[in-house]
């Protein structure tokens, strides 16, 4: 879903307010989330965005507590955490990534049919492999796993691998993060055409746009 669709489906989702159905609550925090995020992007009100992101966490806390094996609750709870953990800062964050990993895989055991968990755990994957050395101790510290690097990277290289084997080159997104990972594995070539796969496919949401927008400003950095 785009943030332009999220009006919409604010709209088809105001009958229900109230309403404590967990296929309700979790849509109700994926449209907090979108529109704090836009709110972000434009360089919105911050209060604004906090208060978005920590609405939409409570609507999809509470539709997991009605239901714990809702698959599309996991997916955005994972989002939702990470949002809400930015909110309250680097620390914050680091110490989250259990949690937020969690729930990634629980949503894709309870979705075998969806890319959307397979990429997002392969930018966990990622992520964790681009840790400095002081924020891995800080996450150790914290008592968070943290995947030695080139195991990370591995891990995030497979992911991305499975989102394209459910649906191939869907998402600008994934082949951008799989082009990503694999320079990091120092694998030029395929990271290459993965790379430019991101900047061909149409994208299909905002998240997708920018990772087009992004793939192409990095064909033009290996131009010069």
């Amino acid at each position: 879903m785009d943030w332009a669709r999220a009006d919409e489906a604010s709209k088809i989702l105001n009958p229900y307010r109230g309403s404590r159905h967990p296929e309700v609550l979790w849509r109700r925090g994926r449209v907090l989330y979108l529109k704090a995020e836009e709110a972000k992007s434009k360089g919105g009100d911050r209060a604004r965005h906090a208060r978005l992101v920590r609405e939409g966490f409570a609507a999809v806390q509470l539709a997991l507590e009605q239901d714990p094996d809702c698959g599309k609750a996991h997916q955005w709870m994972s989002v939702l955490r990470y949002s809400l953990a930015e909110l309250e800062g680097t620390l914050a964050r680091l110490k989250s990534v259990d949690n937020i990993r969690a729930d990634m895989e629980r949503a894709i055991q309870l979705l075998p049919g969806e890319d959307v968990p397979r990429t997002m755990l392969g930018m966990w994957f990622y992520e964790i492999s681009q840790l400095t050395w002081l924020e891995r101790q800080v996450v150790q510290a914290a008592g968070q796993t943290v995947p030695k690097p080139d195991h990370a990277l591995r891990q995030a290289v497979h992911w991305f691998h499975e989102a394209e084997r459910l649906h191939p080159a869907k998402s600008c997104l994934n082949q951008l993060m799989l082009g990503k990972a694999l320079l990091a594995e120092d694998d030029p070539e395929r990271a290459r055409a993965c790379i430019e796969r991101a900047a061909s496919i149409p994208p299909t949401s905002s998240s997708n746009a920018k990772a087009q927008l992004d793939a192409r400003q990095l064909l033009e950095c290996w131009k010069q």
